[in-house]
Formats: structure tokens, sequence, C-alpha cells
């Protein structure tokens, strides 16, 4: 009896063909993807900000970072905007350092981030005749993402934040940044 396939070919004969075409793909699909290229170790953003305490403030500024070690990164910031209340209104202006930890996906394109800034923050407040200066050492813990390309990336970020003010004591609050970086 004759074990030949209907094309006539030979069974051992057909799996060792198919075998041998499916070993390049085999090969293929075994290969390790190529690691995601290392994106820029600084970068510089500009940024907008709002935040609630003693007063609600809108900020626009400047950031600047780098890469410490591994997932470590330090920055520092400028912001500058208006502050006011249902009273008044007056300045606004934060100067900030801090360092965070961002954890990202494989690509890169996606990162939280939770970090910690200190600084001074210092505001004033007006209303006709009346005169006051709101300023302070700054705390704030941060909790966001930092998405993006190996360039451009958006920074957004919620923060718990709070200061001390000399005319008011410890004052909580809450705060809102979105920042547009680039990596260089």
């Amino acid at each position: 009896m004759s074990l030949t396939t209907t094309g006539g070919m030979h069974p051992r004969l057909a799996l060792t063909a198919a075998l041998a075409l499916s070993l390049p793909s085999l090969a293929i699909a075994d290969e390790v993807a190529p690691a995601a290229t290392e994106t820029g170790q600084t970068y510089v953003a500009a940024l907008t900000s709002a935040s609630v305490d003693q007063f609600i403030a809108f900020d626009a500024g400047a950031e600047v970072g780098t890469r410490l070690a591994g997932p470590w990164w330090g920055h520092g910031s400028l912001r500058v905007g208006q502050a006011g209340d249902s009273e008044g209104s007056g300045s606004h202006f934060e100067l900030r350092v801090g360092a965070e930890h961002q954890g990202c996906n494989v690509t890169g394109s996606v990162c939280h981030l939770v970090g910690l800034d200190l600084g001074f923050q210092a505001s004033t407040w007006e209303k006709e005749d009346m005169h006051e200066r709101h300023n302070g050492p700054l705390i704030a813990p941060r909790l966001g993402l930092d998405l993006g390309g190996d360039h451009l990336r958006l920074r957004l970020a919620l923060e718990a934040r709070g200061y001390v003010s000399a005319a008011g004591g410890a004052i909580p609050g809450l705060g809102l940044s979105a920042g547009l970086a680039y990596r260089l």
C-alpha cells in the first residue's frame, strides 16, 4: 500500500517541506524587539497652572528638568500670574524645585509620575485701600502623567499643596498644571 497524498507527495516530505517553509517566520517571531530608544535626558516646558488655597491663582510659567538616575527626574519651575478671591485680587509668583519618579510603559509613550516640589510662594491681595502680602515656603506632593513621543511630551499633574504665610499661618490647597515639554 502506497502512502501518498492526493498530489502525489509523500506525507513525510510534505511535513518536512511545511516545517522548512515555516522556520523563517518562527525565527522572526522569536526575535527580541529592539529596545525603545532612550529619550532625551533634559527637557524644557511651557506650563499653565491653577491653584486654590487662600486665593484662586492662575499662572503661566516655564520648567526645566533633567534625568537624575534611572526613573528619577529633577526639575525647577517659575510660575507667574494673578490671584484673587471674591473681594480683591493681586499677583501670584512661585519658584520651585522638585524630584519625581516616573514609571513608563515599554515604549515610553505613557509615564505616570509621583513627585514632591519645594519652593516659595508670594501673593499680593488688594482691595481699594487695603494691601496684603502672603509670602512663604511651599510644599506640593504631585501625581501626574507624562505622555508623548521621544521629544514632544504633554505633562499633567494634580497636587495637594500647602504654604506657610506669615499673615495667615499654614494654608492647605489643591493645584492642577499642564505643560508642553520638549525633550532635548
